[in-house]
């Protein structure tokens, strides 16, 4: 179980390397140079689902499973699910949520503490892309189910964690897990 918990938490610093290099949402108006305004529109949603769990993310996103490990991307943010099913680890149904975490952190190794922010379990942790070039904040968020626990971690670049957060943690309490 450590394996693949380690495993898993690597995969998704890894797969943060298909986005280091990007710029995302960049425009002329980014550049201070170029002067404007800048206006953003409220964004569309569409949903995807996995395995139970709705997830809602902006337009922009579209999934990307490689390995079997599922992934969402934008071209400078990453979403990565992990579905841990009772049927396959069953003493993880008897685990509280912060049982779970404290599982989780003590298996991959990660330096996080755990807290709730608006009714969300989570911890958040840097990682470098596979290259050593790009640092990643992850903002990580657990759930249980009757039939699975689930780990969602939210990839932004290190320059742009912070006032992505607050996204983070909205599109967190849009999951809907049905099983």
């Amino acid at each position: 179980m450590k394996t693949r918990i380690v495993a898993l938490l690597l995969v998704a610093a890894i797969a943060s390397s298909a986005f280091a290099g990007c710029k995302g949402h960049q425009t002329d108006a980014d550049d201070p140079t170029q002067g404007g305004t800048i206006t953003f529109a409220e964004p569309t949603y569409k949903s995807f689902y996995v395995d139970g769990m709705e997830l809602k993310l902006p337009d922009l996103f579209q999934r990307e499973d490689s390995n079997g490990n599922i992934g969402f991307f934008d071209g400078t943010y990453a979403v990565f699910l992990t579905r841990e099913a009772f049927t396959v680890y069953p003493y993880l149904q008897d685990m509280s949520l912060e049982e779970y975490g404290n599982h989780i952190l003590n298996a991959s190794g990660i330096d996080a503490t755990p807290k709730v922010i608006d009714g969300l379990y989570c911890f958040e942790y840097e990682a470098y892309s596979l290259d050593k070039t790009t640092k990643h904040n992850f903002f990580v968020v657990l759930f249980k189910s009757n039939k699975a626990c689930w780990v969602v971690q939210f990839a932004a670049p290190f320059w742009n964690a912070s006032p992505m957060r607050s996204k983070f943690i909205s599109w967190a309490k849009m999951i809907k897990i049905r099983d």
